[in-house]
């Protein structure tokens, strides 16, 4: 299990025109998505402040504009976009987990269909997300809390070589 606070947004739904046959998408289908997130964010524990973590609700409306932007032939297509779309809102992003159903795939067979696609976001190379973050939050404080919660009273610039490996 990954380190870090882990958000979830359980039954969202979602409008995509997505199918194999371009009768499916000719209009928007009725999508549901359970997404977990895991992210670098403790400092919101701490400081109980919105800027310090990840606004779900803002996440939630910034996907389904992506869910709509496009047709897509194949769910797994739209669930590495969604997926690559979280990452793009938000850096602290660390990993996503998201299970697409489509709920009309089989209608007399099933209640739904779907995928489950789970991806880590890759920092540069060398580079721990959690300390590089933690500089990134000094930059804009001067008083911050580091990622174990403890105050920071002035800033800390990283030297040349300070970042550490993961």
């Amino acid at each position: 299990m990954h380190e870090g606070v882990h958000l979830f947004v359980r039954d969202l739904r979602l409008a995509a025109c997505v199918g194999t046959s371009e009768q499916e998408r000719e209009e928007p289908q009725q999508l549901v998505a359970q997404l977990n997130l895991i992210t670098d964010t403790i400092a919101a524990c701490h400081s109980d402040v919105l800027a310090d973590t990840v606004d779900y609700a803002a996440l939630t409306h910034h996907l389904a504009q992506e869910a709509g932007k496009k047709q897509t032939r194949l769910l797994e297509a739209l669930a590495e976009r969604l997926v690559q779309a979280c990452f793009q809102f938000d850096q602290r992003i660390v990993a996503v987990s998201l299970r697409l159903e489509k709920p009309q795939a089989l209608p007399q067979a099933a209640a739904a269909a779907g995928v489950f696609v789970h991806r880590e976001n890759q920092p540069p190379a060398g580079v721990c997300l959690s300390r590089r973050r933690v500089l990134e939050q000094g930059d804009r404080r001067k008083v911050s809390k580091n990622f174990l919660g403890q105050e920071q009273s002035r800033l800390r610039r990283p030297r040349e070589r300070e970042t550490t490996t993961c």
